[in-house]
């Protein structure tokens, strides 16, 4: 191969390598621009029972498109929404789920749904907590966004009154 031939293949060739190492080097690990939130929630100063299905949801509360937000489980107390999966800056309402699933034959707790008819789910809290939820966050663009939260309650789940409702249900 003639030298100059070589020299025109090999600075074609590194120009094609410092293009592609800096389309790829260059993005941004987050390119809609989510921010990281993380926390702990508690129940009356406790940890949730881990049996029970516990997740938060931050909902915008300023009319920004549903997808701005995020949501994700809570283990052993804690959650992080993070990359992708994290939450855009903004102010959000703040929803807490937790519930129990209950067998509707045994009304015995289950640790997960076991069929669309078999089981029903339980909120263990209040709805103050989430459907009617007023806890507010404001999500802070390249800030540490941690949002801890005590459910503290005296609420007590009417867990034979929703066996009943379901097993009441007319089939589908």
């Amino acid at each position: 191969m003639p030298k100059k031939l070589f020299l025109r293949t090999l600075i074609l060739q590194l120009i094609a390598t410092m293009a592609l190492c800096h389309s790829i080097g260059c993005q941004k690990a987050n390119p809609e621009g989510r921010e990281n939130v993380s926390g702990t929630i508690t129940l009356n100063g406790k940890p949730i029972d881990p049996k029970w299905n516990a997740s938060i949801t931050f909902v915008p509360s300023d009319g920004r498109d549903v997808d701005d937000g995020g949501g994700e489980q809570i283990a052993q107390g804690r959650y992080l929404l993070t990359g992708i999966g994290g939450v855009k800056p903004g102010k959000y309402k703040v929803k807490l789920y937790v519930t129990q699933y209950y067998d509707i034959k045994t009304s015995e707790p289950s640790t997960e749904a076991t069929g669309e008819f078999d089981n029903i789910h339980v909120s263990m809290i209040p709805n103050e907590f989430n459907e009617n939820s007023t806890l507010e966050f404001e999500v802070v663009q390249g800030k540490k966004n941690i949002f801890n939260y005590d459910i503290v309650t005296d609420f007590v789940p009417d867990v034979e009154s929703a066996i009943k409702r379901a097993r009441n249900r007319p089939p589908i």
